[in-house]
């Protein structure tokens, strides 16, 4: 049968399709993003059957027609999803994603941690989009944060003199691993750090995320230079101070702390008060 329905559409389209090239070799091909597939179209619609049926084809439905590359439906193979939870490598809760077709319909959309990217999910999800723009916790911040928390910092300070770490000492050390940070993303420890060892201590991106870094002071050599015969540990993916909560969440600065605005305000009350008292004593 797959002989004779081949040697019939060989027959029809040398009887009808004109400027053939010799060799040419059309197929049905899924993946119209190839550049090297040439996809064609009946000339002639085919009438519609019922389920489970073969419809009748007549000689003009196998007249084909080349479509040019421009107008093919590019076959996409990721799509837009929404978040229901907070997902490493993707996402945060609620976000719209784009990911490949077939971890969301394998994975993500049967086991509930994401739904279609419809209006009715925007909307239903919007809330939790906006709780996280005015927390400050953007995803690729907090994945840049759950990076650092795995990083081990070498300071190298002379042993022979007393010194007190500051953020100035570990923003040098950074620069000298080639990472570019500002003293004002280092939390130094409560306690200061003075003699050679382990040191723990905190870097923030903004003013909600941070995250624990460790740290090792190192004395350097007679010639001021690390020494060669001491094994360091390796910079990048060391384990975790709290593999529980590798990114922590700061409190905002206006739940600790009243408006500068207010507080000179009841200081100018109190300087009047206390004026008017001494007026009246003094009467």
């Amino acid at each position: 049968m797959l002989a004779s329905l081949r040697q019939s559409c060989q027959c029809t389209c040398r009887c009808f399709l004109q400027n053939r090239t010799p060799g040419l070799v059309f197929t049905a091909v899924r993946k119209y993003e190839h550049p090297e597939t040439a996809v064609f179209e009946r000339m002639h619609k085919v009438n519609n059957v019922g389920v489970g049926k073969y419809p009748l084809l007549r000689r003009r439905h196998y007249i084909l027609n080349k479509v040019h590359p421009s107008e093919q439906a590019s076959y996409k193979k990721t799509m837009k999803c929404i978040l229901t939870k907070e997902i490493d490598g993707i996402g945060l809760k609620g976000t719209v994603v784009e990911v490949p077709k077939r971890l969301f319909r394998n994975q993500l959309y049967p086991s509930g941690e994401a739904v279609y990217a419809s209006p009715e999910n925007i909307d239903l999800y919007e809330q939790y989009r906006k709780e996280s723009e005015e927390e400050g916790i953007d995803y690729e911040i907090k994945q840049l944060m759950r990076k650092m928390a795995g990083f081990h910092l070498r300071v190298f300070m002379n042993g022979k003199e007393s010194w007190t770490l500051g953020p100035n000492h570990l923003k040098v050390a950074f620069r000298k691993m080639g990472v570019m940070l500002g003293e004002d993303n280092i939390i130094m420890p409560d306690k200061g750090v003075q003699n050679m060892g382990d040191f723990t201590f905190r870097l923030q991106m903004n003013e909600r995320i941070a995250c624990q870094v460790c740290g090792t002071v190192y004395p350097v050599g007679e010639d001021g230079l690390p020494q060669s015969d001491v094994e360091y540990p390796p910079i990048w993916d060391n384990p975790l101070i709290d593999p529980s909560t590798p990114t922590e969440y700061l409190k905002k600065k206006a739940d600790n702390v009243e408006d500068t605005e207010s507080i000179s305000e009841k200081n100018v009350e109190d300087v009047e008060e206390s004026t008017e008292n001494e007026d009246s004593d003094k009467t």
